[in-house]
């Protein structure tokens, strides 16, 4: 597992714009299990009916909702980080899936400043593109 620490929300888009550059991958968006909305821009909020791996567990079985998954793009994430208030009302986490794979890939946290990437391959290739990458988990987390 690769960890990048990164506050600022934008960075934490071009981290994923950057993983995009690399492979080809479909994002979904983690809502909040209190979020009542059934779109945020051309994300759809579905049932989960592909059993994907979820970024956030949430105590007592609550489960949380997702947006069908979306073949990621530069344009796409673009215009989700130009809806930071509403992403940041309503949105856990956004995760990168290999196509037609249950398990994410990568993903971003905003709220707690994290992004995560499970292939250590790609540990060189953060660190050279400016990234805040290590392979330990900082204490906090």
């Amino acid at each position: 597992m690769i960890y990048v620490e990164e506050k600022d929300l934008e960075h934490q888009m071009k981290l994923l714009m950057f993983l995009i550059s690399i492979e080809t991958y479909e994002l979904v968006a983690w809502l909040y299990p209190e979020t009542e909305i059934n779109k945020i821009d051309t994300l759809e909020v579905a049932d989960n009916s592909r059993q994907l791996e979820a970024v956030t567990t949430y105590e007592q079985g609550i489960s949380a909702k997702c947006t069908k998954p979306i073949t990621a793009t530069n344009e796409l994430i673009a215009t989700l980080f130009l809806n930071k208030k509403l992403m940041a009302k309503n949105i856990d986490s956004l995760a990168l899936y290999k196509p037609l794979n249950k398990e994410w890939e990568a993903c971003t946290i905003g709220h707690e400043g994290m992004s995560l990437v499970k292939d250590s391959k790609y540990f060189s290739t953060l660190i050279e593109g400016g990234f805040n990458a290590s392979k330990e988990a900082p204490d906090w987390w």
